[in-house]
């Protein structure tokens, strides 16, 4: 090998080394880049977020320099508390944050992608109103009977809501197939179809029909996010558009 040609390998090398550290750099700062927020469900996973999912899983909250971590809600979570102490970066709630707000709970209601709650009550066929609530076994989430568009149909019919038989939530509709309960709370968009294939007999009290109409799928979070964290904020909140105009042309 003439000296020549030894010192165009070594060139050779030092630029391929160069390249590969070049390659590797770019490729650990997109990774280790990324911005890790919690978005806090109001329920179990299901189409109701659907424009989160398809954010996080087309990539756009990626290319916003966010790593978003999605989770469902449970029987202790409190989607306030938890976006107020930082347990959760932003939540999605009912339209009991806007009532949390006027209550001066530092939250800050960022976008609303539902025209219309989608919690009913499904009931035993005896069960046709409100009021014949009153003594059954009602299993639905906590506060919803407070907290929800179901728990103002219960206000304005003047339904003592302590004299229901609160149920924790199983998020199972067998439970109510199989009778081990008198109501459920449900979602109208998605939960139904398992009981009306069952082939029981049942009822539904749903909000709307009586005319209580709220926002939902409601995205908030602390003013202490929004204070310190605008373009994260901003970036989000681009992000998740992005991924409800994608789910909503990919249904």
């Amino acid at each position: 090998m003439t000296f020549t040609s030894f010192c165009s390998v070594r060139t050779y090398m030092k630029l391929l080394v160069i390249s590969l550290f070049s390659v590797l750099t770019i490729f650990s700062s997109s990774v280790f880049a990324l911005e890790k927020v919690i978005l806090q469900l109001e329920w179990k996973h299901q189409f109701e977020f659907a424009g989160f999912y398809a954010a996080k899983a087309q990539g756009y909250y990626q290319q916003a320099g966010l790593d978003v971590d999605i989770k469902e809600r449970n029987e202790t979570t409190d989607m306030l508390q938890d976006v107020l102490t930082g347990k959760a970066t932003y939540g999605v709630a009912s339209a009991q944050i806007i009532i949390d707000r006027v209550n001066n709970y530092p939250v800050v209601l960022l976008a609303s992608y539902f025209k219309q709650n989608a919690l009913a009550l499904v009931t035993h066929p005896s069960i046709k109103t409100p009021y014949d609530l009153i003594g059954k076994r009602v299993m639905i989430g906590r506060g919803d009977l407070t907290k929800t568009a179901v728990g103002l149909l219960l206000q304005e019919k003047n339904v003592p809501v302590d004299r229901i038989i609160q149920v924790p939530h199983g998020f199972n509709a067998q439970d109510f197939i199989d009778g081990k309960v008198d109501a459920m709370s449900v979602f109208v968009s998605n939960e139904l179809f398992e009981i009306e294939q069952s082939g029981i007999a049942f009822n539904l009290i749903n909000p709307a029909e009586y005319g209580v109409y709220s926002l939902d799928v409601n995205l908030f979070s602390s003013e202490n996010e929004v204070d310190n964290n605008p373009d994260r904020v901003r970036r989000f909140l681009e992000a998740s558009k992005k991924g409800w105009q994608y789910a909503l042309a990919h249904q």
